[in-house]
């Protein structure tokens, strides 16, 4: 078990540090220094590997008709990181996958880059935590771990302006194809969303991954509000089941009303639950804390969730 997290550990320093490519580390370990809660540390670190080793390194990601996952039951390990895209600075946008159930759920972090990597912290913790006690994944699940979606936002720093986005400075959180407009708000404050929907790659795979792998339920992580938000549409998803179970879970404060003066568009979990994904947000308590102990019990009841099958109004 212990070289087990000692290869993981390795495959993620790998992954975030650009498989060798000329990149800024992330800024992972700045703050996490002083917190017992301290995440892994990624941020100093750099392996150098050449393009020709990456073809045996890294497990790309298979169509769907090959990915499906079967109905035998396996000891659920980290799979090696599935390469899913490449940012727009031509960075690796990884996943990682754990069990081979026929239900698929996502985690998912680093939508805001640095500006929220404390999301990426806990989700590399929290990947480490599943991958160490494999019996937390019921034998039903397939479940995909995607630490950071923003590789290039992370590498830009901490800040709202460059961290938060993405390299062309849009935010990724506005870019999804639900009630899209070029000018949307982080708070009362305007951001770009892009010049069209999914304009993005980061956007447009991470949205292809969800589809081909047919994800039923993702939870998004960002910071730092302190709750718990359901999607758009309860008529096509159970965002509002969840999002109360996993605020329960969690102690954080369940908000239907979203945030106060934020007119909200471009969002990934409004999106996905016109698709019939149930997808929920929920906020860190600040931009330094990981919530690690609340979180990992919000991850639980998560997982151990049997989606109704049919939507409840």
């Amino acid at each position: 078990m212990l070289g087990r997290l000692r290869l993981f550990r390795a495959m993620l320093v790998l992954a975030v540090s650009g498989w060798g490519t000329a990149c800024a580390p992330i800024a992972v370990s700045r703050s996490a220094a002083a917190t017992p809660e301290a995440p892994l540390a990624l941020a100093d670190s750099h392996i150098d590997i050449d393009d020709s080793a990456r073809v045996d390194r890294v497990a790309p990601a298979r169509a769907p008709s090959s990915e499906k996952p079967t109905a035998r039951r396996q000891a659920p390990e980290v799979e090696w990181p599935i390469v899913y895209g490449r940012s727009v600075e031509d960075r690796p946008l990884v996943a990682y996958r754990l069990g081979n159930g026929l239900i698929a759920r996502a985690l998912i972090g680093g939508l805001h880059g640095g500006y929220e990597w404390n999301s990426t912290a806990l989700m590399s913790r929290t990947l480490e935590y599943l991958a160490a006690q494999p019996d937390r994944i019921p034998p039903e699940l397939t479940v995909y771990v995607i630490p950071l979606a923003n590789p290039d936002g992370a590498a830009a720093g901490s800040d709202r302006v460059q961290g938060r986005m993405n390299t062309r400075g849009v935010d990724l959180n506005r870019n999804w194809d639900y009630r899209w407009q070029m000018t949307a708000t982080h708070g009362t404050r305007p951001v770009f969303a892009g010049t069209g929907a999914f304009s993005e790659p980061e956007t447009a795979l991470l949205r292809d991954f969800i589809l081909e792998r047919d994800v039923e339920a993702a939870i998004f992580y960002h910071s730092a509000a302190g709750e718990v938000y359901s999607g758009a549409d309860a008529d096509t998803s159970h965002t509002v089941v969840l999002a109360k179970l996993v605020a329960a879970a969690t102690g954080y404060h369940y908000a239907p009303e979203g945030v106060p003066g934020q007119i909200t568009t471009g969002n990934a979990i409004d999106w996905l639950t016109q698709q019939g994904v149930t997808a929920i947000e929920v906020e860190l308590s600040t931009h330094e804390a990981l919530d690690l102990e609340r979180n990992l019990r919000g991850v639980a009841a998560f997982l151990s969730w049997n989606l109704p099958k049919s939507i409840v109004e």
